[in-house]
């Protein structure tokens, strides 16, 4: 394999180290960067990565969007590689965000990272156990309230690399097993570690395992494994944003635009009167269409479903970050628009496949709810 070239430190050096997460697209590094909330962090989303000023701000916890998911395979790989230039290495601890439901091209872009970085191995969880995704002996499994029961071999993700070693580790061994094993792989000169986990348990005994090995490692994982390794690492001291945020006057607005059917059956559960809602097509709506969303009465609250849609709407309304604030429910974090019309608002985000039939339902209760705490 290509030998690794950005600097780094051992990982157990840094007693509070700079997080800094790549995800394939908008609500993944949502979902990924709000589990770091509970280590104490300021994490904020960062959704234009060309104009990104390392120096300035004090957030602890980046997570940046690559929008790639959709992209040619090569072309995925160079954007994680330049995305990867263009963040400082030394005294941060990289997260490879991928989807648990290995949507994108997940092998690609570990491969990538891995060799933008000097990471002697890239642990790959894609496991969220909350979520209905699990991996026993290399195979994740992906089920769902709409039905949905698939499995996929994630050794296949990997097979267009013929240069890297791959390696699977068990989900059944104690800490110091597993941190026995994982320093046997890299010893090993293993590139790629298939981590099992058919509980968050696991996820957590993974990091705590590995967290404070000597060798630096990338971690590639969903949600799941961003909640357990945040609970291992040291606390910081930011302040609660939640705390703090007053809610703008105004409506709750959610826009849909994936087809996922987790999504359709739950904007089902709406009430059109009471739920003002848009269905968009981010190849044929108009940027304009979602501004003069805002031109009618003032809006309060963003609801955005599907990474795509998510990141079109934004875009559409000039934001740059979204300082997050907390989960609603497992993987569907909210918090507060900066930049643009939408600045102030409240932003709640949601992968397609994510929640159960009433999630949406509760993301505008929610709303409501900050709303009229605030008057």
């Amino acid at each position: 394999m290509t030998m690794k070239n950005a600097p780094s430190i051992p990982q157990q050096q840094v007693d509070t180290p700079r997080v800094i997460i790549l995800a394939d697209d908008l609500t993944g590094a949502c979902d990924s960067g709000v589990a770091f909330l509970s280590s104490g962090r300021q994490v904020r989303v960062v959704l234009d990565l060309t104009s990104f000023d390392s120096s300035s701000g004090e957030d602890e916890v980046w997570s940046f969007t690559t929008e790639s998911r959709n992209l040619p395979m090569h072309e995925a790989a160079e954007r994680l590689t330049e995305s990867m230039a263009k963040l400082p290495h030394e005294g941060s601890l990289f997260f490879k965000k991928v989807d648990s439901a290995a949507r994108g091209h997940l092998g690609t872009e570990v491969i990538a990272a891995l060799r933008s970085s000097s990471a002697s191995i890239a642990l790959v969880a894609p496991a969220f156990p909350e979520a209905g995704r699990t991996v026993h002996a290399g195979v994740l499994r992906v089920s769902d309230f709409s039905g949905q029961d698939s499995t996929i071999a994630l050794r296949d993700l990997f097979a267009h690399e013929k240069e890297i070693s791959i390696d699977v580790l068990a989900d059944d061994s104690p800490r110091q097993q597993l941190a026995d094993d994982i320093s046997a792989a890299i010893a090993n000169n293993t590139d790629i570690l298939l981590c099992a986990a058919r509980t968050q348990q696991h996820l957590h005994d993974l990091a705590a395992a590995a967290l404070h090995l000597d060798q630096p490692i990338l971690w590639a994982g969903s949600a799941g494994l961003a909640h357990a390794l945040a609970d291992e690492l040291p606390k910081a001291n930011a302040s609660s944003i939640a705390q703090a945020i007053t809610a703008k006057p105004g409506r709750t607005v959610l826009f849909a635009g994936t087809p996922h059917p987790v999504t359709l059956s739950q904007v089902a559960r709406l009430d059109g009167a009471a739920h003002e809602t848009h269905i968009i097509d981010c190849a044929v709506t108009p940027e304009a269409a979602i501004r003069e969303t805002f031109s009618f009465s003032p809006v309060s609250a963003l609801i955005l479903t599907g990474g795509d849609t998510a990141a079109f709407v934004l875009r559409a309304l000039s934001a740059s970050s979204i300082l997050l604030a907390g989960e609603i429910a497992r993987g569907i974090p909210w918090g507060i628009i900066a930049g643009g019309m939408a600045a102030g608002c409240i932003v709640i985000t949601k992968s397609g496949g994510f929640g159960n039939p009433e999630s949406l339902v509760h993301a505008f209760e929610f709303c409501e709810r900050r709303l009229y705490e605030s008057a």
